[in-house]
């Protein structure tokens, strides 16, 4: 699944997960934040938001971009139970973010997924490698962490707050 594909399709999974933790989501063309270019931000009922950067490999052998892409399907991750995004005390649990994440991910029935696993990369601490039957890969980056009313220039990318 190539990146803005991917990314349509985790915003359709958020905004239709019936979470009362999520306020809004959009994609980073929405918001007109230019500084990467697919992404996420998610924008809780406490005011705090995450920033999700969304990376691609191509699958071995690697793909032409020219062409309209092949779709590649084999058998849907089976089902796991639900959790939701943890609040406490008026605070968003990160941790809870990238766990609520992965089982939509796993839940969405999704044929083109083969695996989901964490992704940790250098200095981050949340992330989700998406495998696809295609053997391509997404990887879900936590870019920013941002406190109610905090904005991007908060603390530097990829420098991830485990509360906010």
């Amino acid at each position: 699944m190539r990146p803005k594909r991917f990314e349509m399709f985790m915003k359709d999974q958020l905004t239709g997960s019936g979470s009362d933790s999520i306020k809004s989501v959009a994609t980073f063309d929405e918001i007109a934040f230019t500084s990467k270019p697919c992404g996420l931000q998610i924008e809780f009922v406490t005011g705090a938001r995450v920033m999700l950067q969304i990376v691609r490999s191509s699958p071995p052998g690697g793909e032409d971009f020219g062409q309209d892409e092949k779709v590649i399907e084999g058998e849907a991750l089976e089902p796991v139970p639900g959790v939701d995004v943890l609040i406490t005390g008026g605070k968003l649990n990160v941790e809870s973010v990238e766990r609520y994440l992965t089982v939509l991910l796993t839940n969405s029935g999704n044929r083109e997924i083969k695996s989901l696993r964490p992704f940790v990369g250098k200095g981050q601490k949340y992330g989700i490698n998406v495998g696809f039957h295609s053997g391509a890969n997404c990887y879900i980056h936590f870019l920013y962490t941002l406190p109610n009313g905090k904005e991007t220039n908060f603390h530097p990318e990829f420098n991830v707050l485990e509360v906010v």
